[in-house]
């Protein structure tokens, strides 16, 4: 009995170390698996932290670039009131400009309609002639009193026609004449 029992000891020993080396190989081959898989997810995640990067950099150039943009708006819109206030001023000048051209498109039909007419020809030259006449009489009384002024001015500063002033001789020079004897 001690032979069997020391077979079946045997055999049990064995079959223990049997499984304890098989359930080893199965956790060394489960442990490979999990550090596959940890190696797997460690890659991930170092990706997932460089698109998380990337992504934020993005957000943050993209915020910059929506600041900018908005500054620039804002710039545009005063640009554009400034412009809508110019435009309204060109618009009144325009609005005027064009009431002047009605009045000058009258009065040149209107100078038309002499020009073609012989009596409406002779007024508008008769009405010049008088116009030319007037402007010499202005020029000439103009001048006449410039030249009162002038002559005003003069008499105050000379001496009437007088040869001595203040007891000197105000004539031009003095000739003097030597004589002397011819040999």
């Amino acid at each position: 009995m001690n032979n069997k029992f020391s077979v079946w000891l045997s055999v049990l020993l064995i079959l223990t170390v049997v499984f304890v080396v098989w359930d080893y190989y199965l956790l060394f081959r489960e442990l490979n698996n999990t550090k596959g898989e940890l190696i797997k997810t460690t890659a991930e995640v170092t990706k997932e932290r460089r698109e998380k990067q990337r992504l934020w950099q993005e957000k943050q150039n993209l915020e910059s670039e929506l600041s900018t943009t908005k500054d620039q708006l804002e710039a545009i819109k005063v640009e554009l009131e400034n412009t809508k206030k110019e435009l309204d001023i060109v618009n009144q000048k325009l609005s005027q400009e064009k009431e002047n051209n009605a009045v000058l498109l009258k009065e040149k039909q209107r100078l038309e309609e002499r020009l073609h007419s012989l009596k409406e020809l002779k007024k508008a030259i008769q009405e010049v002639k008088l116009d030319i006449r007037q402007q010499k009489i202005q020029q000439y009384l103009l001048r006449k009193k410039q030249q009162e002024e002038i002559d005003a001015q003069e008499l105050a500063l000379g001496n009437r026609g007088f040869l001595i002033k203040n007891g000197q001789s105000l004539y031009r020079s003095k000739v003097k004449i030597e004589v002397r004897p011819t040999n």
